[in-house]
């Protein structure tokens, strides 16, 4: 799997926050299926170059962690070193 490493938060200037994000109220249809198309230009990017690279997966936190879920925002943000430092390559955008 790969990773992608971008800013969507708050910053200053704010950047453009990703249009999908994986909620409480998202997590069962995010487990079946995304239309590609209803993410952001460069989540379509970083899963079009991964794809072409032959893997099958990336790690985009938007959607790996269910963001009004404290519980599983701690639980994967603290294993976040490591799903990083296993991925085959991280992508930064």
């Amino acid at each position: 799997y790969a990773c992608l490493s971008y800013v969507w938060g708050p910053t200053d200037p704010p950047p453009q926050p990703p249009l999908v994000l994986t909620t409480r109220e998202t997590l069962s249809l995010h487990q079946r299926s995304i239309p590609f198309y209803s993410l952001p230009q460069t989540l379509r990017d970083a899963i079009s170059f991964v794809r072409g690279l032959g893997l099958r997966y990336i790690w985009i936190d938007a959607l790996c962690i269910v963001q009004d879920d404290n519980a599983d925002w701690l639980r994967e943000c603290s294993r976040m070193r490591l799903i990083f430092a296993n991925s085959r390559l991280t992508l930064a955008a």
